[in-house]
């Protein structure tokens, strides 16, 4: 009986490691004055060369996906950008769009953030942008808009709450920029992080396998009482 326990507490931590996905998906669109391009992987990562659309240099693009574990019960989204410059002479609309498709769940929580830096002078018409976040195409959190006003801002936001959802899950976020001529924006960044509930199956899995560990540390145990007998 205490064999067949160990057998199957092992047995039971392969199969949860086995379940985590192999890899996952990510798609990068940017659209300027209606021009778009997409990026697209079937890894966990995507880092874009420096891309001009529409005289918009943008340099340092980066977004992961990390799908969540039993041991790590998080799906997080992340992406990044060194800069998005408007070299042109006219002030120029900015979406880009990251996402990511099947991530594991279900889930029961959110929490999102997005920061980034204005450097420009202060002018007509002003810089703006507004982020949102998505979890199977339902907002999560507010909106968030900004609008710099001096010469170097930062801005910056912050929002967590219950969302639940079966899975699988996509998850995308999406900023909306307005950049007036030689207007920047500096290290624009995104999260945006579900948490994973384990299916009953998982907990049960999990559970004989924390019993066959207990059981291997007794048998250690009292192995070695004996021999200091």
């Amino acid at each position: 009986m205490r064999h067949l326990l160990r057998t199957a507490a092992l047995g039971a931590v392969s199969v949860v490691v086995l379940a985590s996905p192999a890899f996952a998906d990510l798609t990068i669109v940017i659209t300027v004055s209606g021009v778009t391009e997409t990026f697209a992987t079937l890894g966990d990562s995507l880092t874009l060369p420096t891309t001009i659309i529409a005289d918009v240099t943008i340099a340092g693009e980066e977004a992961s996906v990390t799908p969540g574990t039993p041991t790590s019960p998080t799906d997080i989204l992340d992406d990044s950008v060194l800069s998005v410059i408007n070299n042109g002479t006219t002030a120029e609309p900015i979406m880009i769009t990251v996402s990511s498709t099947g991530l594991p769940g279900p889930v029961s929580g959110f929490a999102l953030a997005g920061a980034g830096t204005w450097q420009d002078n202060v002018s007509t018409p002003p810089n703006t942008i507004t982020m949102n976040w998505y979890a199977n195409g339902t907002q999560l959190g507010p909106t968030f808009t900004n609008t710099n006003t001096t010469a170097l801002q930062g801005f910056g936001t912050t929002d967590s709450g219950s969302y639940a959802s079966g899975g699988p899950v996509t998850m995308e976020m999406a900023a909306s920029y307005t950049l007036k001529p030689g207007g920047e924006l500096l290290n624009r960044g995104f999260n945006e992080a579900l948490t994973v509930v384990p299916e009953p199956s998982t907990w049960a899995m999990m559970v004989i396998g924390f019993m066959g560990l207990g059981y291997a540390a007794f048998r250690r145990n009292s192995k070695a009482r004996a021999i200091a007998v």
